[in-house]
């Protein structure tokens, strides 16, 4: 069993998850994850997230973690999908606890440490872009070039 802290600002709870559910997870993340860094001028909101068109999958990830839960609706299968997602400090916290049952994601998982490292740092623009490249670059690995 590991402890995984999951903190808000003003509170703080621990779970008791078994490895073999944040392995789980971690798989669920590998296959259907988004890591987000998403920049808005100035400001950078990093966010992990995970669309699966079966609720039961997105209910189970927000009791084990918290954060947000939503359905949309998915115009290219005219079918609804559901979605979970974490921001900022507590959407590190679980992608460093799935981190060591990582396979496909574990290197822009890598660098998403690293970039948060950088926060609320000045005169990091340039090591902050070429991390964000680097990420960029792994995530568009697996697509065809049409």
């Amino acid at each position: 069993m590991k402890n995984v802290l999951n903190q808000t600002e003003y509170l703080i709870d621990v779970f008791e998850l078994p490895d073999t559910t944040i392995a789980y997870f971690a798989g669920l993340f590998d296959g259907d994850g988004c890591i987000g860094l998403n920049q808005n001028g100035k400001f950078t909101r990093f966010s992990i997230q995970i669309d699966n068109s079966d609720p039961r999958v997105i209910e189970d990830l927000h009791l084990a973690f918290g954060g947000g839960k939503t359905r949309f609706k998915y115009m290219k299968w005219d079918r609804f999908m559901y979605r979970w997602v974490a921001y900022g400090k507590r959407g590190e916290l679980i992608l460093k606890t799935l981190y060591p049952y990582l396979r496909i994601k574990k290197e822009q998982a890598a660098l998403t440490f690293l970039y948060r490292q950088y926060t609320g740092r000045r005169n990091c623009t340039k090591q902050r872009k070429e991390i964000v490249d680097k990420a960029r670059a792994l995530k568009d690995r697996g697509k065809l070039n049409a």
